[in-house]
């Protein structure tokens, strides 16, 4: 299965493909200048923004698992880098931003400023949300559940205590 941050660079080069197809259109039927603003918008935040997004996603939770558990590799069971983040939850802010890219750009070639409004909000909320993941990856937020799947998986059979069960951390596991 492919992971979420390269699903989620798919709609940037998407988005970059769409870009070179306008030009190419825009430049044979000599409405370049028309289609220029679209273009721009395309290219800066569908292509530039939503690949840089998209690797972030992966790229943060890297380091992170790095920092927290790369001196422990080896020694003791560890989380994977992908037990760092929440894919179901981050998806849809994905989608969002990709919709809000594309409904911003048609918006921008036909000159339709309240939509590009509306779509350059959802952008931003999508990647306000997307950078709140990313900051529960850094600090380590879901790994909880994953440490107890990784130590169940090195000790398959054996009764591992869950650390995000509240019984497990008083004792009465």
């Amino acid at each position: 299965m492919i992971e979420l941050h390269n699903r989620a660079a798919i709609g940037a080069f998407v988005s970059l493909g769409v870009a070179l197809a306008m030009l190419v259109v825009s430049a044979i039927l000599g409405e370049l200048t028309r289609a220029a603003a679209a273009l721009v918008f395309l290219l800066i935040f569908g292509w530039l923004s939503g690949l840089g997004l998209s690797q972030l996603y992966k790229i943060i939770a890297f380091l992170s698992w790095l920092l927290q558990f790369g001196r422990r590799l080896g020694g003791e069971p560890i989380p994977r880098v992908q037990d760092l983040v929440n894919e179901r939850r981050a998806a849809p802010m994905f989608i969002a931003y990709y919709i809000a890219v594309a409904v911003g750009a048609t918006a921008t070639l036909f000159g339709v400023s309240l939509l590009i409004r509306a779509a350059t909000v959802l952008m931003f909320a999508a990647t306000v949300c997307l950078s709140r993941e990313y900051w529960r990856a850094w600090r380590g937020y879901y790994p909880q559940r994953g440490m107890a799947e990784a130590m169940r998986r090195a000790a398959p059979g054996r009764l591992v205590a869950d650390p995000g069960d509240d019984r497990a951390r008083e004792g009465r596991a």
